[in-house]
């Protein structure tokens, strides 16, 4: 799978499946529910593990992924919520820690 967000040359989210601590979910401020339909959740929530200074892995093997159709929840809802999205995407990628960690950290 081709990664699908790239920011300033460094490879994003490329899909697939995340483990992850339940306490570093819950300190990370775990996924944000602001995404609308398909798209962009995953890099956003990749930007703001690295910028929290969190350790990524990316395994070498495979992991299979049954095709199905994209439906009417497999895309945006409206054009209104894909700007909405690139936006909130666009806005987490440029916060620092110490923004992050006063927005998603409780």
């Amino acid at each position: 799978m081709n990664s699908l967000y790239t920011v300033e040359g460094k490879i994003g989210a490329v899909g697939g499946a995340i483990f992850i601590k339940t306490k570093y979910y819950l300190n990370s401020g775990m996924d944000s529910e602001d995404f609308y339909g398909w798209g962009l959740e995953d890099g956003e929530r990749y930007y703001r593990w690295i910028e929290l200074g969190y350790r990524i892995y990316r395994n070498k093997d495979c992991i299979f992924h049954l095709s199905h159709p994209r439906d009417s929840n497999g895309t945006f809802r409206s054009e209104y919520h894909q700007q909405k999205a690139i936006h909130d995407f666009n806005e987490i990628v440029n916060y620092g820690k110490k923004e992050l960690e006063r927005k998603f950290i409780k």
